[in-house]
């Protein structure tokens, strides 16, 4: 993609620009101000461990992303050939950066600025406060009929007798309503850019402010890029510098942030902070108030990043040339966390508490490499040999207390002496070296075949295994350059197969000192004295080495008709060994688990794109389409084969995912509900009745409901997704239209344990009016269970939900002046435009939005806890060039 692509939609990350458009690539945007959530995941799932890529600007790998807008052009290497150049860290794949640089000429200055607005598509469909008092007064009836439905639960809460007693004066509060909120956004970016005979230069700058959809939450960052160089003979020197500021209050939706009582108001000035809440002990739980919560417990995260590096060229003997780099990153962190006292209902703290924390981190590389270019005869050869070091230094220190003498405390030094007082801090050091070498020869542009070899080592290894060997061949065959091709060329423009073999290593699973780490929080007897004591965290394994990754991968890239159609397929297969995984052993050791190169797991996959191109006079149209298929499965984890359990959470303690041999990684993983228990059967376990869950008891061959009966119930992993997008210009008006498509996924909608759990005073989803009761035997909800809902809220595919989904991701319409308008006003170009983003997604999944943007562990993903929602957008921007 190049930067007039890019600057079609706002977008605030590289990720948003990529998401969707590229085949094989993944990209989860969680709705969050800036790029917060947001998951990016090149050809599937290669291991347990962290599957986010290496980004390389300019290339320094490792480097933060610059603003979208300084970007010139980006690219995504997928396969083990094109990444192994790049070492360890591109085993998830690569996204390569080049920033804008200055151009000889005159000097060239750019605006380009957006006012946006964002919304939350789609609400939850609640029980109102008529339908809420219904709810409970009909549960009521049927409890004090006394026999199978009588829980323990004898009375209604005072609220919804008032609201019986006196329906006129009913509160009627939408939580959903109070807790989001349409947002606005904005950004503005000013360019500089030139150059001379022997130099040039570009320098940028911007302001990004987005407030969230949700309350309390927004994001602000100011950037600034500069980008120069110099040559002088055969000497080129030149450094690229980018420095970022950020200021955020992030929040994250809570899976109970929705259950509160539309009968209890938002605010009561009468009480201490001003919010009201559930406050008498009828009410069976303390439901809080979400809107106090985000306004009575601020925290604001900001940091600081200044990074770049410094280059310079050598070119000697004609054919030689020597490249020396050195690139470092300076981070700086601070966050900030206050809960103010406060009591609204059933939620009462007398004292505040203050907490805060910063972080600082280094991390510089140096790189040698020299390169021999020649050409002779139709033959070219380019020869390369490095060698470069890396270093990162990470160290924190946080502070805290509670029980201060001030309401909102802004600092440490407020707290009681009576306080209570943390304390913590943390530091850490790894570093890489490697050896490198790549051999290209290309015949005529027609025989292309590339070696690479690296040879690295971590600090995070034991000495028997701190280096690994990684090569890496391809070889490109263009057939459309063949003599008995000659007869298509009026409709083949390009026909090249391709194909690739490589092994990369990878260090991800592993912490900065492994096990050597220690257990400071022990308590040993000592004279009969409580000591404190200290243990390690793990047993040395000095047999611990990398993960290795080998890629095959097969391709083809078509050209047709003058340039009108183009095609690119490919199939690769991908194999992880030695992946790296806590496996459990004897107590006997001490411990109850050691890191081990104990898993391996297979994934391929086919990948598609096509462009089609049309011109007709002064009319421009283009089509895309990508199409991804990819598959996963683990084919082993240490020596018993035990699975790993994912998505643990205070619902769910035992998890909701098991990754396991012969499946696919994360799967869901709980009972198959078969419908419910009617009145009249004569098969009700003791202990339960009518209107109950019916779970397949048969799963394990034995009759009873037993933990053997859980089985695989679905998957975050989607059978294929698609997209496809219409670009077009016509005299000054330029649209572009964007789809993304997701089939087979499943969401866990974890939301669904309060929404349909009818078991105390919670707010219920709509659906709960068709649930059970013995006038109403329903066949897919079950009856409401106050005090007792064990049962039923087992983990099951009860809350496994399609989320498939078709989406209108982009579109914009824009229009550029003519420049015989602008000439008078030194404007060489002046473009206004309109773009919306994610206005239209049909799903039938029933939760905010059916694109779960997880963190990158594999092992817990597509778990709907009330993440943040994907927004609606609509955006109003202008570019300017001087």
């Amino acid at each position: 993609m190049k930067a007039s692509d890019i600057a079609k939609i706002p977008v605030t990350s590289v990720g948003q620009a990529i998401e969707g458009r590229i085949a094989g690539v993944t990209v989860i945007s969680g709705g969050m101000p800036g790029s917060g959530q947001q998951s990016i995941r090149i050809r599937g799932v290669g291991t347990i461990n962290s599957t986010e890529p290496l980004v390389v600007v300019d290339g320094i790998p490792g480097a933060p992303t610059p603003d979208a807008n300084d970007i010139e052009s980006f690219q995504v290497l997928k396969d083990a050939a094109a990444c192994a150049l790049y070492g360890a860290r591109s085993s998830n794949g690569i996204i390569l950066i080049t920033t804008k640089k200055g151009v000889k000429g005159k000097t060239n200055i750019q605006y380009s600025g957006y006012y946006g607005v964002q919304w939350v598509p789609e609400m939850i469909d609640v029980l109102s406060s008529e339908e809420y008092v219904r709810f409970h007064q009909e549960n009521m009836a049927i409890n004090q009929m006394g026999g199978i439905y009588a829980n323990g639960w004898v009375t209604l809460s005072k609220r919804i007798e008032e609201a019986i007693a006196n329906p006129g004066a009913m509160q009627h509060t939408d939580w959903q309503d109070a807790i989001f909120r349409t947002a606005p956004t904005t950004k503005h970016t000013l360019s500089v850019s030139g150059g001379g005979e022997n130099n040039t230069y570009f320098f940028s700058g911007s302001y990004l402010k987005q407030d969230g959809i949700e309350i309390q939450t927004n994001y602000q960052k100011v950037n600034l890029q500069l980008n120069t160089s110099a040559k002088l003979g055969n000497f080129t020197i030149g450094e690229n510098l980018n420095l970022y500021t950020t200021k955020s209050h992030l929040g994250q939706l809570e899976a109970g942030a929705l259950n509160p009582s539309p009968l209890v108001p938002v605010y009561n000035p009468d009480n201490l902070g001003g919010f009201d809440g559930d406050s008498e002990a009828m009410d069976l739980i303390a439901l809080g108030n979400p809107v106090a919560a985000a306004y009575l417990s601020p925290g604001v995260d900001e940091g600081d990043v200044a990074s770049g590096n410094i280059f310079a060229e050598f070119n000697f003997l004609k054919d030689f040339t020597y490249r020396g780099n050195f690139a470092a990153r300076i981070g700086h962190g601070f966050s900030t966390s206050r809960t103010l006292s406060a009591f609204y209902g059933a939620v009462s703290r007398p004292y505040s508490s203050f907490s805060a924390g910063g972080s600082r981190s280094f991390n510089s590389a140096v790189e040698n490499t020299l390169t021999w270019n020649k050409t002779l005869a139709g033959h070219h050869i380019n020869a390369m040999a490095g060698y470069t070091q890396e270093y990162s230094r990470y160290k924190s220190v946080s502070a805290g207390g509670n029980k201060f003498i001030v309401r909102e405390p802004v600092s440490i030094g407020t707290i009681a002496s009576d306080a209570t007082r943390t304390v913590g801090g943390s530091f850490s050091e790894t570093a890489m070296e490697s050896l490198l070498g790549r051999v290209m020869y290309d015949y005529s542009g027609t025989y292309l075949l590339t070696a690479n070899f690296r040879r690295d080592g971590s600090s995070k290894f034991g000495k028997n295994y701190k280096y690994g060997n990684f090569p890496s061949f391809s070889a490109d065959w263009r057939i459309s350059n063949e003599a008995f091709m000659q007869n298509l060329r009026s409709v083949i423009d390009n026909l090249k197969i391709r194909a690739s073999w490589g092994v990369i290593g990878s260090d991800f699973g592993v912490g900065a000192y492994n096990e050597r780490s220690l257990n400071q929080s022990l308590k040993y007897v000592f004279n009969d004295q409580v000591a404190p004591s200290a243990t390690f965290n793990g047993l040395l394994n000095e047999d611990l080495h990398w993960e290795e990754q080998t890629t095959t991968d097969i391709g083809v890239d078509l050209d047709m008709f003058n340039g009108k159609l183009s095609v690119v397929a490919d199939y690769y297969n991908k194999t992880t060994s030695g992946m790296l995984l806590s496996v459990p052993i004897a107590y006997s050791n001490g411990i109850s688990s050691m890191l081990m190169n104990a898993g391996n797991l297979k994934n391929k996959g086919f990948e598609l794109s096509m462009i089609a191109r049309k011109n007709t006079g002064a009319f421009h149209l283009e089509g895309t389409l990508n199409f991804t298929l990819e598959r996963n499965e683990v084919t082993k984890l240490g020596n018993m084969d035990q699975p790993v359990l994912g998505g643990v959470s205070q619902y769910f303690s035992a998890g909701v995912t098991h990754t396991e041999v012969g499946h696919l990684v994360g799967e869901f993983y709980g009972y198959k509900m078969i419908g419910i228990y009617q009145a009249g059967d004569t098969d009700i376990p003791s202990g339960l009745y009518p209107g109950d869950i019916r779970f397949d008891d048969m799963i394990d061959g034995e009759p009873g409901l037993a933990s053997t009966d859980m089985t695989f119930i679905g998957s975050p992993f989607p059978d294929f997704t698609y997209n496809f997008g219409l670009n077009a210009d016509y005299k000054g008006f330029d649209m572009s239209v964007f789809f993304q498509g997701v089939q087979g996924a499943d969401v866990f909608h974890q939301l669904l344990y309060n929404l349909e759990a009818m078991k105390d005073y919670r707010i219920q989803r709509s659906e709960v009016k068709n649930r059970w009761t013995p006038d109403n035997p329903s066949t897919t909800m079950p009856r409401a269970t106050m005090l007792t809902s064990s049962h039923n809220l087992r983990v099951s595919d009860r809350y496994v939900e399609d989320a498939s989904f078709f989406r209108l991701k982009s579109v914009s319409l824009g229009y550029t002046l003519p420049k015989h308008l602008l000439t008078k006003l030194w404007i060489e170009k002046l473009r206004f435009y309109i773009s919306g983003q994610n206005l239209m997604t049909l799903t039938k999944y029933s939760g905010l939005d059916p694109e779960i943007a997880n963190s990158s562990n594999n092992t817990s993903r597509g778990i709907d806890s009330g993440n943040y929602p994907m927004p609606g957008s609509l955006f109003f921007g202008i570019e300017v060039n001087f």
